[in-house]
């Protein structure tokens, strides 16, 4: 969890497109915005139900929230 920077979440589309939720970790290179290209990628989900995407948001919450409090740890600690 320390090593992810932010998550990204995108609403599916349907028919269109697919959604999905993306991590970005210390090194990591997103090509695009677009579920293709994050299909490929290692540190993607992809969704293609509501009902999916409404997990997918529970984990971008708490995946956000436990980045919070480690970044909160990490300064209480570096003071």
């Amino acid at each position: 969890m320390k090593e992810i920077h932010h998550v990204e979440l995108y609403k599916p589309r349907w028919p269109f497109s697919k959604g999905y939720i993306r991590f970005s970790l210390d090194g990591s290179y997103h090509v695009k915005k677009d579920s293709r290209s994050a299909g490929l990628e290692s540190f993607s989900m992809l969704c293609s139900t509501m009902k999916e995407y409404k997990i997918l948001e529970k984990i971008k919450r708490e995946v956000e929230t436990k980045i919070a409090v480690f970044k909160k740890d990490m300064l209480a600690e570096g003071t």
